[in-house]
């Protein structure tokens, strides 16, 4: 049974079986204190990222695995809106979102793949340490998505450093594969065009040179 939302003469219970969605929702609108006792309301779009990235990630989760319905987090008001819905045989093969604070090449924020088990609900921020890149053009401009685990996770089955390697090889056939089918038109075409994985070391030495970490700190030399 869904949630529903028809409040009962119990509120404690009702509480408890929405809680779900109570806190969704909740972790979306929260308020941020400005430091000066006044509460203000921060986009996730906005969240800072930690010290040490990109070494490591907060992670802003839109779409779970597993799912064929295409959820974003709206860059105007920061609700989940629903985009489209996938054909039922398209699937998202991992975790899919978007990193707070770093712009992509075409303005939006850089893309996140995240490889994990757990249940992880549209909304939720997760900490995680990037490992390579799906790397592809999306009608002709880059469209590169990283690719990451759960920071919680290397300190438990992993150590560093951390490699594509690491990833099941049908996982990584499973992301190719949904990334040159999924926008593929009735006609044939396809806007995607797919250029393969890279691992993070030699993509975070490309991006350096192009000059293409937009972080705050970037940990790219100074020319």
């Amino acid at each position: 049974m869904g949630p529903t939302f028809c409040m009962t003469k119990n509120p404690t219970q009702w509480v408890k079986r929405n809680w779900v969605v109570l806190g969704l929702f909740g972790a979306l609108l929260m308020p941020v204190s400005s430091g000066a006792g006044e509460r203000v309301w921060t986009h996730p779009f906005d969240l800072p990222q930690p010290s040490d990235a990109p070494n490591t990630l907060l992670a802003l989760i839109e779409i779970p695995a597993g799912s064929h319905v295409k959820y974003e987090i709206d860059p105007s008001h920061g609700h989940l809106m629903v985009d489209r819905v996938l054909k039922s045989n398209h699937r998202y093969p991992a975790h899919y979102g978007a990193i707070p604070s770093w712009a992509a090449d075409d303005g939006d924020l850089m893309d996140i793949l995240v490889v994990s088990d757990a249940d992880l609900l549209p909304g939720a921020l997760i900490k995680v340490v990037p490992i390579g890149v799906a790397v592809m053009h999306d009608q002709g401009d880059v469209d590169d998505k990283l690719i990451a685990i759960p920071a919680a996770q290397t300190t438990k089955t992993h150590s560093p450093p951390l490699a594509m390697a690491m990833l099941p090889p049908e996982l990584l056939t499973q992301i190719e594969t949904f990334f040159r089918q999924y926008k593929a038109l009735d006609d044939g075409t396809n806007p995607i065009e797919w250029r393969g994985f890279e691992g993070w070391e030699g993509v975070m030495m490309r991006w350096c040179r192009d000059d293409r970490i937009a972080l705050p700190n970037s940990p790219c030399p100074t020319p």
